[in-house]
């Protein structure tokens, strides 16, 4: 996962970390309900805690049910880690 590296170096200091907020962009397109509300809700409920960095849960770190702090981690995340992330999976089809 080299290729969150691309990330600046204060993004890791939010409790959106990119790895996380690339999970919940993902969960967000494929999930039936797209709204930031049901992200944020999952968050909360512990959904992406395995995730997050050691003794840093993201569902303690949230302190509200506002969906400012995702929407702004979308739009954080550099678009190259979308598409480094992304590419091998369209590269295999076809």
């Amino acid at each position: 996962m080299g290729w969150l590296a691309l990330a600046p170096k204060g993004f890791y200091l939010r409790a959106f970390t990119p790895l996380i907020t690339l999970w919940y962009f993902l969960f967000q397109r494929l999930s039936d309900n797209h709204h930031l509300s049901h992200v944020v809700q999952d968050a909360g409920d512990g959904g992406a805690d395995r995730l997050s960095p050691k003794g840093k849960r993201l569902s303690e770190r949230l302190s509200s049910e506002a969906t400012t702090s995702f929407s702004d981690a979308r739009q954080r995340l550099p678009l190259e880690i979308l598409h480094r992330c992304l590419s091998p999976t369209f590269a295999t089809e076809g």
